[in-house]
């Protein structure tokens, strides 16, 4: 994410240092023909932190639900939660 431009709503956190630095559980669902939010850039924001993944899939920004499917999609969201709930006991 290096030199990359984030944007953000304007009524949303404004300290990009609190965005890009907030070690928090993370689940992206990242389409590797995104061009707004790259696979790669997806991946290389989870390598920094803990209780962090990436799921690739065939297709472009914000179309995870569409191309993972609506069952697979919260199944997944589901496990995360779970597995993460089990790290931090």
């Amino acid at each position: 994410m290096k030199d990359k431009e984030l944007n953000l709503p304007e009524n949303s956190i404004q300290d990009e240092e609190v965005v890009v630095h907030a070690n928090v559980p993370t689940l992206i669902f990242s389409g590797n023909q995104d061009e707004i939010t790259t696979l790669e850039d997806s991946v290389q924001f989870c390598e920094t932190r803990n209780d962090s993944k990436v799921i690739e899939f065939d297709g472009g920004h914000l179309r995870g639900i569409v191309e993972v499917g609506v069952e697979e999609y919260f199944s997944i969201i589901d496990q995360f939660i779970k597995d993460t709930d089990a790290n931090r006991r």
